[in-house]
């Protein structure tokens, strides 16, 4: 039965006294103070104090007696909502007694996932020390709420601003590195013009080293949205075991994810990129003919066959990426090797113009 029973209490001391009335003495010499609590006479005045309240439990295992209290509230109306709030959630289910964190929480579920693949491990890892734990993991298991996993995020996006400002800084620091740089190469045969310019060039390079420190990558909205998935496996595994009652993490909104746009290396698009180092899309597609030429060129390769296959039945390349063992560089549309100049296999070339034309390419955006 919901029975809950509110009092006020507050924090003013007043000296200690013994039996006789005598004030208590430290070793100082000054009186031992003592806390009033629900007994100081202040308390009929309006504000003073905050409200508590504690409702008995169903009894445990042996009779043991089950107690819930908290306390601190403004105003008694507050504690009721807040004994009314806990009694529902005990009533679905959840452990309103525990003191277990959510930073504990997530190291133990972490650790009763046995059967983990390592690349999706060392994932749930990253996110419980890089943000959930830092962000979370103080917070008790019952006072969990919305409003703690969205504070994480608005952490995570003022984080992102810093970084950005932090990676300009760097790269005005690079730029007037190499331009040092430069300077020092076309001083040559100046003898006293080199070694100044040489001298502006390593202190602009330690700059950049300094500049450098501290430095880390931007948090994407891709990856905010894994570490929503991690909690949220947590949060959905808490609640079958009796842990949590809602899961928060599926009522977060967050930015939404957009996916670069899949471009071909035409050969205005290669020679562009040879021009000026940079790739026209941070996903760009072979063509059957480019394809055909990386094949021919890694034919020696012991792993040619891990590499044919799926340019030849489109299965998911990343697979085949992540197995062990020495991996072939792929070379750049059009490049050579100063040692093995790239050859024009027909068969691998044609082969794949073939597929290509009698079915969708699995190259294609």
């Amino acid at each position: 039965m919901f029975d809950p029973s509110y009092y006020r209490r507050c924090a003013c001391k007043a000296p200690a006294v013994d039996d006789d009335g005598s004030p208590i003495l430290l070793a100082n010499g000054k009186p031992k103070m003592r806390m009033l609590d629900a007994n100081c006479p202040k308390l009929p005045q309006k504000g003073h104090g905050t409200w508590y309240f504690y409702f008995e439990l169903e009894a445990g295992e042996g009779g043991k007696r089950r107690r819930v209290r908290r306390g601190g509230f403004a105003t008694k109306n507050d504690a009721k909502a807040k004994a009314e709030e806990i009694y529902r959630d005990a009533v679905r289910g959840a452990d309103v007694l525990s003191d277990a964190t959510v930073g504990e929480d997530l190291h133990a579920w972490l650790k009763r996932k046995r059967s983990l693949a390592r690349t999706t491990r060392h994932g749930y890892e990253e996110h419980i020390a890089l943000y959930l734990d830092p962000h979370l993991g103080h917070i008790k298991r019952r006072d969990l709420k919305l409003r703690h996993v969205e504070a994480m995020y608005d952490a995570i996006e003022r984080e992102n601003s810093e970084r950005l400002l932090h990676h300009a800084k760097v790269a005005e620091l690079q730029e007037a590195r190499d331009a040092a740089y430069t300077a020092w190469v076309r001083a040559a045969g100046k003898k006293e013009e080199r070694r100044v310019t040489r001298r502006a060039y390593l202190d602009a390079n330690a700059r950049l080293r300094e500049g450098r420190k501290g430095k880390r990558k931007i948090t994407s909205a891709a990856t905010m949205h894994r570490i929503n998935a991690t909690l949220s496996s947590l949060l959905g595994t808490g609640i079958k075991r009796g842990e949590y009652t809602t899961n928060w993490a599926a009522m977060v909104e967050l930015p939404a994810v957009k996916r670069p746009k899949a471009l071909v290396w035409t050969p205005e698009r290669v020679e562009e990129w040879k021009r000026t180092g940079q790739k026209p899309s941070p996903v760009m597609v072979w063509t059957p003919e480019q394809t055909g030429q990386f094949l021919d060129y890694i034919c020696d390769d012991r792993l040619y066959g891990m590499w044919h296959g799926p340019s030849s039945v489109a299965p998911d390349a990343a697979r085949c990426a992540l197995c062990p063992g020495r991996r072939s560089a792929c070379p750049a549309p059009g490049s050579g090797s100063p040692h093995r100049p790239l050859r024009s296999r027909t068969d691998s070339t044609t082969r794949l113009r073939n597929r290509t034309a009698s079915a969708p390419s699995p190259w294609t955006p």
